[in-house]
């Protein structure tokens, strides 16, 4: 077994000692961005790429979107709705909806759900934890209707906006891995950020445990799918 924390620091500023090691097995990218969020809007947007100046502004202006926040458990579940069509469509596990209802009502004021609705329904939401410094998204999805009005454009510039109206410093976007969603982040700004990652600080059955996990983690991804 092991204690294991992924440090909220630049990569190299971690305070190393004996008792811990750089694991084996991560649990959040380290690779990740995070935007300074006491700058201006005006410096954030200057600093996106000019087609997501474009797409955030384009779809701002859509009529049919509607961006609020969910409020309660019925409207979190449309929302896992959503989650489970990007989820078939980008073939990626979930947990169970009893875990996101969870998560959502142990965080409660420090979770803020927003979605974009469309003709009542939401067609992308955002899921984000909130420390009072830091924000950092969680989840996030959307339909094909979102898809076609590029709907997370706005919301996601929504989400940082309200971020720092409510004096946070820092939007982390919740990991970069080299995929499409990676693309569709790093459109919001210039630059990236590497943090310390995970780190174990080993106990009893340390060896048992680093080969173990993996394969369980494969296991459990394997049945979610199914």
């Amino acid at each position: 077994m092991a204690v294991s924390i992924e440090p909220d620091e630049d990569d190299g500023r971690f305070p190393l000692s004996d008792a811990w090691r750089r694991a084996e097995t991560t649990v959040l990218p380290a690779r990740t961005l995070i935007l300074d969020l006491t700058r201006s809007e005006d410096e954030l947007m200057s600093d996106m790429s000019k087609k997501h100046r474009q797409y955030v502004r384009k779809s701002e202006r859509e009529e049919s979107i509607e961006i609020r926040r969910v409020e309660t458990a019925e409207q979190l579940e449309e929302c896992l709705e959503v989650y489970r069509a990007t989820s078939a469509r980008a073939d990626f596990g979930l947990h169970e909806d009893s875990y996101y209802h969870d998560a959502r009502t142990m965080l409660g004021e420090h979770a803020p759900i927003w979605a974009s609705y469309v003709d009542g329904k939401p067609v992308a939401f955002l899921f984000l934890a909130v420390s009072g410094r830091t924000s950092f998204e969680l989840y996030g999805g959307m339909d094909e209707t979102g898809q076609r009005l590029r709907a997370n454009y706005a919301l996601k510039w929504n989400a940082i906006r309200e971020m720092k109206a409510r004096g946070v410093e820092r939007y982390d976007f919740g990991g970069l891995i080299n995929d499409g969603v990676t693309t569709f982040k790093t459109g919001f700004s210039s630059h990236e950020n590497l943090l310390a990652g995970t780190w174990d600080r080993p106990m009893s059955g340390y060896g048992i445990w680093t080969r173990g996990l993996p394969l369980a983690k494969s296991v459990v991804r394997k049945l979610r799918r199914r």
